[in-house]
């Protein structure tokens, strides 16, 4: 009976190492690949209605580095503290930038997207939404303040 005893535990564990492992946060697997390191993430363009409410806002996230293994990559985006919405991105093989479109009403205050692979936070793009003389416009970018391009109409047609 002893001997069950030391020889279960190896039975035990040539069964689970043995195994087929095909979770890509499997950090075990020996085809294992991290995304590459997060160069920059900004905000590429900024969506205005016709009568010139803000109304959406994309953020690009460029890599170091071209992707050698397609991966999913999960975004949290929130206003203040709050969660606002969730987004999930499969970054192909190749890829070296994408860009996360958030739409939604936005009103004065801190907003950012959280960057992450699995449960690992690898990035993040900060921004503030102000408003200028009646206007909702993007300020304090990350750490620097940009100068947008004009505004870019947004409209949205459905044809059957």
């Amino acid at each position: 009976m002893k001997k069950f005893y030391y020889i279960l535990p190896l039975i035990i564990f040539c069964i689970v190492s043995c195994r087929e492992r095909t979770n890509v946060f499997d950090v075990l697997d020996e085809d294992f690949m991290a995304p590459p390191h997060i160069w920059n993430t900004w905000v590429s363009g900024v969506y205005y209605d016709p009568y010139g409410y803000l109304v959406g806002v994309r953020m690009q996230i460029d890599f170091s580095d071209r992707f050698e293994k397609a991966l999913p990559l999960y975004h949290e985006f929130y206003q203040d503290v709050s969660l606002r919405t969730e987004v999930q991105v499969d970054a192909a093989i190749g890829t070296i930038t994408y860009s996360v479109e958030i739409f939604g009403p936005y009103e004065v205050g801190e907003y950012c997207l959280k960057i992450y692979f699995g449960e690992m936070p690898i990035g993040a793009c900060r921004f503030d939404v102000i408003s200028d003389d009646g206007r909702l416009t993007i300020q304090n970018v990350s750490t620097y303040t940009t100068d947008l391009p004009k505004p870019i109409c947004w409209y949205c047609s459905v044809h059957f």
